[in-house]
């Protein structure tokens, strides 16, 4: 049984009018928890939702809990409408520690609601989950893996 522990990372841009706007990174990655994959002969997947429900194959048993990321808007207009995009260069994960991996993962499905509404303080807060799927073939080494991405905000 194999345990990896899976975190996806997060950038961030926005795309405005002005420069004045902040995205603070709360939690500025994707975690997948802590895993073990109780087989890998055929692909499994686990979601995590931008609202932390996380719903997984049986085949993969979670360790440690998976959680979406976490961004915090601020200095925006008031009540103002935000689109909110994700952007992925790619959707399979590099590995980032130890030994490279012959096996890569594959992140697809990235869960936010695209679209939002600051408050009366010109803040919102978005949240980021998405779906991790094994390859089904030979073996992970243990670490951790990485896809880099964009969280684009529009107004």
């Amino acid at each position: 049984m194999e345990f990896l522990k899976l975190i996806v990372a997060g950038s961030c841009i926005i795309c405005a009018y002005s420069d004045a706007q902040v995205i603070t990174p709360i939690k500025n990655t994707i975690d997948f928890g802590t895993i073990a994959l109780a087989d890998n002969s055929a692909s499994y997947q686990l979601r995590v939702r931008w609202n932390g429900q996380v719903v997984h194959d049986p085949q993969i048993i979670i360790v440690s809990q998976p959680s979406p990321a976490e961004f915090e808007l601020s200095e925006f207009p008031v009540y103002t409408s935000l689109a909110i995009n994700v952007i992925a260069g790619t959707s399979e994960t590099t590995k980032v520690t130890g030994v490279a991996a012959v096996e890569q993962f594959t992140i697809s499905n990235f869960d936010y609601l695209p679209s939002q509404t600051t408050d009366a303080a010109g803040m919102a807060t978005i949240y980021l989950g998405a779906t991790l799927t094994t390859s089904g073939s030979n073996s992970y080494t243990d670490g951790m893996y990485n896809l880099p991405l964009t969280l684009e905000v529009n107004f």
